[in-house]
């Protein structure tokens, strides 16, 4: 049961979207569904340990996600770290930038007490800089001004107008971790909005290495989707893309929980917190 729901949540699997599952199954051949489902089967044992800890990088407003074609349309109720954490059982760090987006993220996790919510955005070093918010499209964040406006091909009215640029604080990822006392991470999620390679490479994966990885790869150019399978795979990962938006990398015969990664991600058991600082 639990490996089903963990398959479906993986997916994002919702009504809605099983058109999206199956187009996906035509381009990426019907292997995908059918890889993520066996690389699920090898974190079985982590899905069942009581203290299960996750990452979400650009985690939105923690409900409502994207599906691209043939759906095409934004999904109330699909966000998938949600729907793992509704289950019971998860902790983690769910970190976004957009500060109008974060008080929805916040809300919408209000009654569940085992996570801590950051208003940053993760870059390769700590700092401020300049960010891009657009208030058309609340779901649409970046430090790339042309990549936020690039989003808009068919010049919408008022739609490069709403853009604004603010300045967010920054922390490296390895920064966020060691904050929090994380030091094994069951899932990390990052939908960066075409950071997603520089995040992965700001992370030591010697010293830390995730037991799956969930990344957004449309986003990037071709040569970075060839160098961060290349650097996944030289750190004993399996990579494949599952459908046209996101890849999923996991480590190479994770059959259970290796003897010399305990489960558990925190030194300390993780309470709600608010890390929310004014920009």
């Amino acid at each position: 049961m639990i490996l089903q729901e963990l398959t479906d949540v993986w997916h994002g699997r919702t009504v809605a979207n099983k058109r999206e599952e199956y187009s996906a199954s035509m381009k990426y051949g019907a292997s995908a569904a059918h890889l993520a489902k066996k690389i699920l089967s090898r974190v079985r044992n982590v899905s069942e340990a009581p203290r299960k800890f996750f990452v979400q990088i650009g985690a939105g407003d923690g409900w409502t996600e994207w599906k691209g074609p043939p759906v095409g349309k934004m999904i109330t109720g699909g966000d998938s770290i949600h729907r793992l954490v509704s289950q019971g059982g998860w902790e983690g760090i769910l970190v976004e930038p957009n500060p109008h987006v974060f008080q929805r993220l916040r809300w919408n996790y209000r009654h569940m007490n085992s996570l801590i919510f950051e208003n940053i955005a993760v870059a390769e070093r700590d700092g401020v800089k300049d960010f891009y918010i657009c208030h058309k499209n609340t779901h649409l964040s970046s430090f790339s001004l042309e990549h936020t406006q690039k989003h808009d091909p068919t010049g919408r009215e008022g739609f490069v107008e709403s853009v604004e640029k603010i300045r967010v604080r920054c922390m490296s990822l390895s920064t966020l971790l060691q904050k929090h006392n994380m030091h094994t991470i069951d899932l990390l999620q990052i939908d960066a909005e075409g950071y997603d390679f520089m995040i992965l490479q700001s992370l030591d994966l010697f010293a830390m290495k995730p037991r799956a990885i969930r990344y957004e790869h449309k986003h990037m150019t071709q040569e970075e989707q060839t160098a961060c399978k290349a650097l996944l795979e030289k750190n004993g990962y399996r990579v494949h893309p599952t459908d046209f938006l996101n890849t999923l990398a996991s480590l190479e015969g994770m059959c259970g929980i290796s003897a010399d990664a305990p489960p558990g991600g925190r030194k300390t058991s993780a309470h709600t917190q608010e890390q929310s600082h004014a920009l």
